[in-house]
């Protein structure tokens, strides 16, 4: 399931989380370990946009039921943003906010994790 084109979004805040274990002693001795893992993020954001307009994401939205389903996505390549890379993603949260200002224009922010 490919996540709609359009409207585009306008800017893709990506983040990377190392998966690490750490320990510390009464001393004030930090151990830290790897476990070798580790997790991409990203903040989608568009433009103000029209109800009309925002409906696409709105109803593809619906039908992932929260966290529950994956979708593919086209996202720039962080080495070569040129490129896009597609990503298979879920939400990160299970509530997805917008605002609705008083000029009726729709603002929308989306965070997804990639799965691995």
């Amino acid at each position: 399931m490919a996540f709609p084109t359009t409207p585009a979004f306008a800017s893709a805040k990506e983040r990377k989380k190392h998966y690490q274990l750490v320990s510390e002693s009464i001393n004030g001795r930090m151990q830290v370990r790897s476990i070798g893992a580790s997790r991409r993020m990203w903040t989608l954001s568009w433009p103000p946009m029209t109800r009309a307009e925002f409906d696409t994401i709105y109803t593809y939205l619906d039908t992932l039921q929260g966290q529950l389903n994956t979708f593919d996505i086209s996202l720039p390549d962080p080495k070569n943003p040129s490129i896009n890379q597609t990503v298979t993603c879920r939400l990160a949260n299970e509530i997805q906010e917008y605002e609705i200002g008083v000029d009726n224009l729709v603002q929308f922010e989306l965070e997804i994790v990639e799965v691995l």
